[in-house]
């Protein structure tokens, strides 16, 4: 059904749809120095003129460089959090992982950090 917004509704900012991602201040991830139980991934908030930002973390055997290959390639290893740091618990072994955090906001308008590789090796 097409409805057709007539006087004072037209100029109402709230029939209009959030359609900009939340924007990012600076678009790379940190590492903490890893402990026995694992490592802290930590980056800056972004920010949204019109709603909460949340954020999910990713892993990978790849770099990621757009939403496509987020969706194609990359693990999600947690829900939607609105904290800027995750712990990654890490297993015994070594191995190369690339990390990557998507923000969002209540509009499901998406951002995507740059992607990060951290080297783990655990005895």
């Amino acid at each position: 059904m097409l409805e057709l917004l007539k006087g004072s509704d037209y100029n109402d900012p709230t029939s209009i749809p959030d359609i900009v991602p939340p924007k990012l201040k600076n678009s790379h991830l940190g590492f903490s120095e890893p402990t026995p139980e694992g490592f802290r991934l930590r980056w800056e908030g972004a920010t949204d003129e019109t709603s909460i930002v949340t954020y999910k973390i990713y892993y990978s055997y790849q770099p990621i460089i757009n939403l496509t290959e987020l969706i194609e390639y990359a693990t999600p290893v947690s829900g939607w959090i609105q904290a800027t740091t995750y712990v990654i618990r890490h297993e015994v072994g070594a191995y190369e992982l690339y990390w990557s955090v998507l923000a969002t906001d209540e509009s499901r308008n998406d951002i995507l950090y740059s992607s990060e590789k951290a080297k783990v090796i655990m005895d």
